[in-house]
């Protein structure tokens, strides 16, 4: 069985996306949604309650920050593969989970993260985030990191003890350099699409500096313990669901 382990928080027009992306998957094992929400006082609840009937099994359980929320997730999930996913993600294609698992356990791979690609146009936003996948498989050998998008096995994400709580942003590269201390780890041929809200929020070059700032501050300092630069867990608000 699969696992795909989704942290929430006021997502009704973003987690409804995602779902939709998951119950088109064509894969010959169960799919079980496991969604820690962090009180949200918007529909999303309710949106992933109306998803019960499609999958194997269907389970909110408590959520908080992010770290919070994916551990809780993943802790009461039951599948050998852990899809940790963000709520504004899609898969680009009806294989994703099954292409992604066979990769994984054909090459007895333990971490894994996916590239990833922006829903947007807009040249900038192309060129922020190829870079970004760039890096992230230049370093991969010495420097294993992901975001959005991170499939473990169960085995290894017990072994790792889950992600870190405590660290306050860049919880997930943290989390993937701790599971590739006790397995295998690699950049998935495979990318996840993304909502640009983030970059639309803070605007592009506001934060492309605190990216900035954040790798310098872990690259130099270590894990981030303590707010360094503003960070907001997810925004609020009316996007399109397109």
């Amino acid at each position: 069985m699969l696992s795909i382990a989704i942290p929430t928080l006021n997502e009704e027009f973003h987690i409804e996306n995602m779902l939709k992306s998951l119950l088109l998957q064509t894969v010959d094992e169960p799919i079980e949604v496991v969604v820690a929400d962090a009180n949200s006082s918007d529909k999303t609840r309710e949106v992933v309650r109306s998803y019960e009937k499609h999958f194997h099994r269907v389970l909110i359980v408590p959520g908080g920050l992010p770290a919070v929320g994916r551990n809780n997730a993943a802790k009461n999930s039951r599948g050998d593969l852990i899809f940790f996913v963000d709520a504004d993600v899609t898969f680009p294609s009806k294989t994703f989970l099954r292409d992604v698992s066979a990769y994984m356990r054909k090459r007895r791979i333990d971490v894994a993260a996916a590239t990833l690609r922006p829903r947007s146009t807009r040249l900038i936003d192309r060129a922020f985030v190829a870079t970004s996948n760039m890096i992230m498989k230049a370093t991969k050998r010495f420097n294993p990191s992901g975001s959005m998008c991170i499939v473990v096995t169960r085995t290894v994400f017990e072994k790792s003890g889950g992600y870190p709580e405590q660290v306050h942003m860049s919880e997930d590269h943290d989390f993937v350099r701790s599971c590739a201390q006790h397995g295998s780890y690699d950049v998935l041929p495979h990318h996840v699409d993304f909502s640009v809200r983030r970059l639309e929020k803070e605007g592009r070059w506001g934060l492309a500096y605190k990216y900035a700032k954040v790798t310098a501050y872990r690259t130099f300092v270590g894990p981030i313990t303590k707010p360094i630069v503003e960070y907001h867990f997810s925004y609020s608000d009316s996007e399109s669901k397109a």
